[in-house]
């Protein structure tokens, strides 16, 4: 394939042009287009920040309109897979979404995204999610702003006991023991050490780690590149040493620190409420389910196998979607309704004029427990 595709003439009408993967060399030009267009405050380049995103072995998911040799939109997204309790799941996480401001309002973006969308299925995702606040463009492709994500507010030192920890500022440290820490999180996406070993090079991102003699005891990263400023968005280890850790950065960086945290994580949210923290209850991005049978399946599959309601069913019929036990069910009429109950925020109980033993029940299914972590997100 030429740079420039034979269609792609002098005086052709923009709205016509189609999205179409890139080439190797090519990349040096989108690279510059997307730090021009979204990075030019800064002094990195864009493919130090989303190392798995902007690499020769990622051209197939890198998506332009271009005239002329000259790129005018562009989208990026990539597969990844996702370890839950009722199972692994394959997601398209969708990001760095734009398009030259001379050739805006005429559809390029929407193209993209439709292509992308169709390729994201094509691939076997069983849903996509992005991060955005043009919430109400992505909602016309189907995008619901759904999933939970905590974020407790640090604004004073937490209650700890004595440790012999040793703490260290700096992101030169095992990719192992980081992955091995991360592995131990019961939702998470499947990485090796080596994707860690990248993440740990992105710029504009602070890494601290508690060590007891040579094993990691905890870690906890604050920034990504342009991203997370003043945000927790990557952490794993056990409580008492995470806590440690916070009261460390919060010392170092003497300002508040936002702590990202899974709705899940049950046990840390309450250690923290009790000590008066506030917790801000938000969304965790827009989410857009591309196959219902396979979700459906394995929720299904959890609720028979794991909790034992054998008469647990989620299914579609004529254009409805319908989940419940023999006669009693839930209707849906659009998937985007029903995205908010499997992922959240809406747990079944919040559903006006529900049964009370059925609330109940659903309520120990939905939401599922699914997380996307920052390193992850695009």
């Amino acid at each position: 394939m030429s740079n420039s595709l034979p269609y792609i003439m002098k005086g052709m009408d923009v709205k016509e042009l189609e999205p179409r993967s890139i080439e190797e060399s090519e990349l040096p030009t989108l690279i510059a287009f997307l730090n021009d267009s979204l990075r030019g405050a800064y002094n990195w380049s864009i493919d130090q920040e989303y190392p798995q995103v902007f690499n020769k072995t990622s051209l197939p998911y890198l998506r332009v309109i271009e005239k002329e040799g000259k790129i005018l939109s562009h989208a990026a997204w990539r597969p990844i897979i996702i370890k839950t309790e009722m199972g692994i799941f394959k997601v398209a996480v969708i990001g760095s979404v734009v398009t030259d401001s001379n050739y805006r309002k005429q559809g390029l973006s929407r193209k993209i995204m439709e292509s992308i969308l169709v390729e994201a299925r094509a691939c076997g995702c069983e849903f996509s999610i992005l991060w955005s606040d043009k919430t109400d463009f992505y909602q016309q492709f189907g995008f619901s702003l759904s999933g939970s994500e905590k974020t407790a507010i640090i604004d004073k030192k937490l209650m700890t006991t004595p440790s012999q920890l040793k703490i260290l500022d700096t992101n030169q440290v095992s990719a192992e023991s980081i992955h091995r820490l991360y592995q131990k999180h019961t939702v998470s996406s499947v990485r090796n050490a080596l994707e860690v070993e990248k993440y740990l090079n992105i710029p504009n991102s602070k890494v601290y780690t508690a060590w007891q003699g040579n094993e990691l005891k905890a870690y906890m990263v604050e920034g990504k590149g342009a991203d997370f400023d003043s945000y927790i968005h990557e952490w794993a280890g056990d409580i008492p040493a995470l806590k440690i850790l916070v009261n460390h950065i919060l010392q170092e960086q003497q300002r508040k620190i936002h702590w990202m945290i899974p709705a899940h994580s049950v046990n840390l949210l309450e250690t923290l409420k009790s000590e008066q923290i506030f917790v801000h209850e938000g969304y965790l991005g827009l989410i857009k389910i591309l196959n219902f049978h396979s979700i459906a399946a394995k929720i299904t599959r959890f609720a028979k196998g794991h909790l034992r309601f054998t008469d647990f069913y989620m299914e579609e019929r004529d254009e409805k979607y319908y989940l419940g036990f023999g006669p009693r069910a839930l209707e849906f009429h659009q998937l985007e309704d029903l995205t908010m109950l499997v992922f959240g925020p809406q747990y079944p109980s919040e559903i006006p004029a529900i049964d009370t033993n059925m609330a109940k029940q659903l309520d120990l299914i939905f939401p599922i427990k699914m997380w996307i972590w920052g390193w992850d997100s695009i």
